[in-house]
C-alpha cells in the first residue's frame, strides 16, 4: 500500500463491502473486523493535524521564519484555502507578517520576509522551494505551477525540476 501517513481516504473492506473515511492506513474493518482485504477508492489531500506539526517543525527549523516575531509560529497561524481562487487573493493581498501560513490541501506556503512576498513551499512533509508569487500571479503561471506541484514526484520536488 502507498504511503498514505497524513492523508483522508475512502477505503474499502473487500471482504464485506463496508467503506469509511478515515485519516492514515487501515487497521480494522468496523464491521467485520477484517484486518487485511482493503482497497483505497479514493484519496484526497488534505492535511492532518500531524501534517500542520511537521510544516511548523519546518518551518521552525527556516532561519528567516524561526525570527518571526509579529505574531508567534505555531499550528495556530495556518490559514486552509478552500480553492486556487482563494489562495491566489491571499497571495495578492500582500503585506503579510513572517510566519503567516496558507495551504491548499497538501501544498503548504509559509511567508519567509515580514510583509514580504517570499514564500517557502511545501508538499506534504518535502519542502523544495522559495517562491515569490505576486509576479508568479501576474503572468498567469500560478495554476499550472500548483499542477507542477502536486504530479511531481518527491525526488522531482527536490531536484526543483517539475
Amino acid at each position: 500500500m502507498e504511503n498514505i501517513e497524513g492523508r483522508k481516504f475512502k477505503v474499502l473492506c473487500t471482504f464485506c463491502g463496508h467503506n469509511w473515511e478515515q485519516f492514515g492506513k487501515p487497521y480494522e474493518c468496523k464491521s467485520c473486523g477484517n484486518l487485511h482485504d482493503f482497497k483505497i477508492i479514493e484519496i484526497e489531500d488534505v492535511p492532518s493535524k500531524n501534517m500542520i506539526e511537521e510544516w511548523v517543525r519546518i518551518g521552525q527549523r527556516n532561519p528567516w521564519i524561526r525570527g518571526a516575531f509579529d505574531h508567534s509560529f505555531d499550528k495556530d497561524i495556518f490559514y486552509e484555502c478552500k480553492d486556487l481562487e482563494e489562495l491566489t487573493e491571499q497571495f495578492l493581498h500582500g503585506n503579510w507578517c513572517l510566519g503567516s501560513a496558507f495551504y491548499l490541501g497538501n501544498l503548504c506556503f509559509i511567508n519567509q520576509i515580514n510583509a514580504g512576498d517570499e514564500w517557502l513551499t511545501i508538499r506534504n512533509y518535502t519542502p523544495f522551494e522559495s517562491i515569490t508569487m505576486r509576479p508568479t500571479i501576474r503572468n498567469g503561471e500560478l495554476p499550472g505551477l500548483i499542477e507542477r506541484f502536486k504530479s511531481a514526484t518527491d525526488e522531482q520536488l527536490k531536484n526543483l525540476d517539475y
